[in-house]
């Protein structure tokens, strides 16, 4: 997932605790080989080649989950944001390119605007694209796989599973306890923002601290904006944001971040939804007040 994966689980059975990491090891290795854009192989890329397949169960639910967060959130997280990442020139691993590392833009056709595409569900359970969208589900994936890695884990004990900095948290917490998470501080990479303790739930961080580059002579970044195809072009550097399931939280980031400061605000607080938002210039404010978020 060109990322890091970290999974931790608290029991007294080494062996059976041991078994279970591994198993989750697996299910990783297994989403990445379905889901991930950069591989020729994956079903992502195929379904983005030929348009209409027979999705795995994996996917298949993956899509339907996509399909549910475009709804809620009126169309600003789009699964099918492919184009506009491409021709912004995040064409390949962020390996490949580099954070902050000069490349030119895609010479193809500006991307037409996602506003109403969404995924086809067939009878018979085939899948299809729109003309001109393609699948990326970098936004969601990863909170994807942690809620149900997570899930797994704390039917065994009190356990978190960090993907790439969407945590999960699940399990039999004592009172009292919970995992502690540190907000990082973009700009003092050694002193947390915040350093919470979370005893269930999710947080999630979407922003550009490292996944931005130039092209052109502009920063470009991976944050779509549904209605222009482009990057989102605001004043944000990240935006954090706790909820129940990971991959509700990593949405609602993504959302937040690419509505902007103001609007993302609002369309957070008319969810309930706590936040931390970090600004380019180096402010930041935070809706969190207790060190132990959620039970």
């Amino acid at each position: 997932m060109n990322t890091g994966i970290g999974a931790w689980l608290r029991t007294d059975d080494a062996r059976q605790g041991n078994r279970a990491l591994d198993a989750v090891e697996r299910f990783f290795l297994q989403a990445e080989w379905r889901l991930s854009r950069f591989r020729s192989d994956s079903e992502v890329s195929i379904l983005n080649r030929e348009r209409r397949i027979h999705p795995s169960r994996m996917l298949g639910g993956l899509l339907h989950e996509a399909e549910a967060m475009r709804l809620a959130t009126g169309g600003i997280f789009n699964a099918l944001s492919g184009a506009g990442v491409i021709a912004a020139g995040y064409d390949r691993t962020f390996d490949a390119i580099g954070s902050g590392a000069g490349l030119r833009a895609s010479a193809a056709a500006p991307p037409p605007p996602m506003d109403g595409l969404s995924a086809v569900f067939h009878p018979g359970g085939a899948v299809s694209l729109p003309g001109g969208a393609l699948l990326d589900l970098g936004g969601i994936a990863k909170g994807w796989a942690a809620d149900r890695a997570a899930t797994f884990l704390g039917a065994l004990g009190p356990a978190c599973v960090d993907a790439g900095g969407d945590i999960r948290v699940a399990g039999p917490w004592p009172e009292g306890e919970g995992f502690s998470i540190e907000i990082d501080d973009p700009f003092r990479p050694d002193t947390p923002l915040q350093t919470l303790s979370l005893a269930g739930g999710a947080i999630a961080t979407s922003g550009i601290v490292k996944r931005w580059w130039r092209a052109g002579g502009e920063m470009r970044h991976h944050l779509i904006g549904p209605r222009t195809g482009q990057p989102a072009d605001n004043d944000l550097l990240s935006v954090t944001v706790q909820a129940g399931a990971a991959v509700e939280a990593e949405v609602a980031a993504k959302t937040a971040f690419i509505l902007g400061e103001t609007a993302g605000r609002a369309w957070l607080a008319a969810r309930g939804l706590q936040a931390v938002f970090v600004m380019r210039d180096g402010a930041w404010s935070s809706d969190f007040r207790d060190t132990l978020l959620v039970r």
